[in-house]
């Protein structure tokens, strides 16, 4: 039951200490298993199901954080943002193996968030 923006810095700090940890096994996944039959199918359902996922956190963060709700879409967009941010940063911590994954996680949690703050104010709303 922790805060929405501390579930996301925790979450995004896990998984940029997974890539970071598991150099090889991310650069097998991200980089060569997308592009393979027949494990691009995989890949591209496994993306599907957490970008779905990531969505619903999203909204669900929105509203205990400020009350407001988002439709499918906003969501939807948002997961796809937050989503490939950490797919460009996984690549990141690939290409610079002496960057800081907290680091990394800590500043795209500040990014997102800062979105979120928009949110609170009523921007971007219908």
């Amino acid at each position: 039951p922790r805060p929405p923006e501390e579930q996301l810095r925790a979450s995004l700090t896990a998984f940029f200490g997974f890539v970071a940890k598991h150099r090889a096994g991310w650069s097998v996944l991200y980089r060569q298993a997308r592009a393979l039959e027949p494990f691009a199918a995989d890949v591209a359902e496994m993306r599907s199901r957490l970008l779905q996922l990531v969505s619903g956190l999203i909204a669900q963060a929105a509203h205990q954080q400020n009350g407001n709700l988002m439709d499918a879409a906003e969501a939807d967009i948002a997961a796809h943002i937050l989503v490939g941010a950490c797919e460009s940063l996984g690549e990141y911590l690939l290409d610079d193996k002496k960057a800081d994954p907290e680091a990394v996680a800590e500043e795209l949690t500040r990014f997102a968030w800062r979105g979120v703050a928009h949110l609170h104010a009523g921007e971007g709303q219908a």
